[in-house]
């Protein structure tokens, strides 16, 4: 898995990344970019929240404002890879998902994806 970067037009924050994999020859983006800085989000085929104008033009969502194709922890926003070990450890379900674990649990599983 490789990851690229790409700029937030909310932010500006230039080290937003998305998961890329290659075969035969091409990469291919396999998730939405999303903004480490501002949480803000790619919008992605067959997404299904409704946009503002503002996300329409810009073709990411507001900050904040969690995509459903991207897994979150406690509102942080995870890698694929990050996803998966989280499912792997069984503290989260199949991705994409949304959890907030208590305190105990987090520290567990923000130590299992550092």
């Amino acid at each position: 898995m490789q990851l690229l970067w790409a700029r937030c037009p909310w932010c500006g924050y230039t080290g937003c990344d998305a998961d890329f994999n290659d075969g035969a020859g091409l990469r291919v983006q396999t998730s939405p970019f999303r903004c480490l800085s501002c949480l803000a989000t790619q919008v992605w085929p067959g997404d299904s929240l409704e946009l503002d104008a503002e996300e329409a033009r810009l073709g990411w969502y507001r900050p904040g404002r969690l995509n459903p194709r991207i897994s979150s922890l406690n509102g942080t926003l995870l890698t694929d890879h990050q996803a998966q070990l989280l499912t792997r450890a069984s503290l989260a379900p199949d991705a994409p998902f949304q959890v907030s674990l208590d305190e105990d649990e987090s520290i567990r599983a923000f130590e299992l994806i550092d």
